[in-house]
């Protein structure tokens, strides 16, 4: 009863394992190569377990044909598949070509298969050990040479998971290879005590040689555990697992009182919350700003279950106080029974500040910072537009530096760009803020300026006196002057190009008639 009973539970029930897992990896996505590699992998090892199953029933002269030609090409054979199937999970079939890949998953069994071929398949083994139902093949010294290549194969799939962990890019492929390591460990140091133990207990407690196929069924259940665990070959359930886990942007979920109940790692990510500690149960309105939080609250809870929100921007304060700028999109999912928001967050600020970078650019002079000629049309046309008159008065004000050009031609164009920046920033400190000055190009410079004519009087001196006092260029002095018309609206008209014309009449007059000072348009 015994000799049925212990092989059938050593060697036919892993048999029956191993053929349903392999089913069971294999179909969950059969056009997969590692679903191909893994479910073949366990196949070959159950073979192995039904050898050893075989032998124990079979008579003696059974034992060595069953070794030579079954279960040790099955070995070899299951080594190398597990050799291209940890290229495939780590990806690093992709750094070595599909030929090399091959060639060294199939050296020992061709090798193997080639002494057979030969008819030197005598040399592998040399007679049978019998000990009641126990028959084990006696291996020949030119044996252990596949022996020894199957081992640097192994250490080979060790070394691969070992620079897969090292190489890991995130925690999710720490946890994965760091198991995958584990597999290969556990296997090699499980074989390494057997081959130990079984000479030295040999005098002592018989032990079969069946036992070293023992350290194939722990490799086993480990690629099953990777499978449902961390799942490398992946259910579609899983894989919409992987995509929340590995997404780049924010994803959480949110019940009635928008208190987080999930959140991808991207959302800790976002909000700056500490990976030590979870966001599920905090409540998100934390992370609206203040002024807005009641608002937010009471929109979501009107609203819940009811709408759906795409592309809609807000702002938000992080765990570190800082305000980032996001775009969110949420869709309802019932869990359970429950609803439930899912939002996708996406953080913006980086677009934000680069769009409002380029829009000023657009608008504003590079070198001086200030507004340039698209800025000031855009105003003056606001200000004049038939439909919007300005009921109040303003002057506009065309300014033309004076001996700017021998400046710039002294010292060079880096002291000329100085010297326009620094009239700029004088500009600036003259306006009062319903005021705006731009530069029109080269030494050019308009103003509008708003009040009555005592107030542009009084604003164009403040400017002559700024611009003729002197400026330090890196070590030189310069002085300068100005040349400034003027035009005055309504009084003068309420068209724009007229406006402008008429200023560059009176500055021009200011020119020819020496330089550095004011003029008023006049029709005379």
């Amino acid at each position: 009863m015994i000799n049925f009973l212990l092989p059938l539970c050593l060697f036919l029930l892993p048999v029956a394992y191993l053929s349903v897992i392999s089913f069971l990896i294999y179909s969950r996505n059969p056009k997969k190569i590692e679903n191909k590699f893994a479910a073949f992998i366990l196949i070959t090892i159950a073979g192995i377990f039904f050898t050893e199953y075989a032998k124990t029933q079979l008579s003696l002269a059974y034992t060595i044909p069953i070794a030579k030609y079954i279960e040790y090409p099955l070995t070899f054979l299951s080594a190398g598949v597990s050799f291209l199937f940890y290229l495939r999970i780590t990806h690093y079939h992709k750094k070595m070509s599909t030929a090399m890949q091959y060639s060294i998953a199939g050296l020992t069994f061709t090798l193997y298969m080639l002494t057979l071929l030969l008819g030197r398949g005598y040399r592998l083994f040399h007679g049978v050990d019998m000990h009641g139902m126990w028959k084990d093949e006696i291996a020949a010294p030119s044996f252990y040479f596949f022996v020894l290549l199957l081992f640097l194969l192994s250490f080979s799939v060790l070394g691969i998971a070992i620079q897969a962990l090292r190489q890991s890019q995130n925690n999710l492929q720490r946890k994965k290879y760091s198991l995958l390591l584990q597999c290969s460990v556990v296997y090699l140091s499980t074989y390494l005590f057997l081959t130990i133990l079984v000479p030295v207990t040999q005098p002592y407690l018989y032990i079969s040689t069946s036992v070293y196929i023992f350290p194939t069924l722990s490799f086993s259940i480990y690629i099953h555990i990777l499978m449902r665990k961390y799942d490398f070959l992946p259910s579609l359930r899983r894989k919409y697992e992987i995509l929340f886990e590995m997404s780049p942007v924010m994803i959480v979920l949110l019940d009635e009182n928008a208190v987080i109940t999930e959140a991808n790692p991207a959302a800790y990510d976002l909000l700056n919350w500490p990976a030590h500690s979870t966001l599920i149960g905090e409540p998100y309105i934390q992370f609206i700003p203040t002024a807005n939080q009641d608002k937010f609250l009471s929109n979501y809870r009107n609203n819940f279950g009811y709408e759906r929100i795409k592309d809609f921007e807000y702002t938000i304060i992080s765990k570190a106080l800082t305000s980032k700028t996001v775009i969110v999109d949420t869709d309802i999912l019932h869990i359970e029974g429950n609803k439930q928001i899912l939002a996708i967050v996406r953080d913006v600020s980086q677009r934000k500040k680069e769009e409002q970078y380029m829009s000023h650019l657009a608008r504003h002079d590079m070198l001086t910072g200030l507004p340039n000629r698209l800025s000031f049309e855009t105003k003056l046309g606001q200000l004049t537009d038939g439909d919007t008159l300005f009921e109040g008065t303003f002057g506009l004000m065309l300014i033309d530096l004076d001996k700017f050009k021998p400046v710039n031609d002294e010292f060079g164009h880096h002291v000329g760009d100085q010297l326009l920046h620094q009239v700029g920033q004088r500009l600036t400190c003259i306006m009062e803020h319903q005021d705006m000055v731009a530069r029109l190009g080269g030494d050019e410079f308009v103003a509008i300026i708003r009040g009555n004519k005592e107030r542009i009087t009084s604003v164009s001196k403040a400017i002559l006196q700024q611009i003729t006092t002197e400026f330090l260029l890196d070590g030189i002095t310069a002085q300068i002057g100005a040349s400034i018309g003027i035009s005055m609206y309504p009084a003068q008209g309420d068209q724009a190009t007229a406006l402008v014309r008429q200023a560059d009449s009176a500055m021009y007059v200011a020119k020819k008639a020496g330089g550095n000072r004011f003029i008023f348009f006049t029709e005379s």
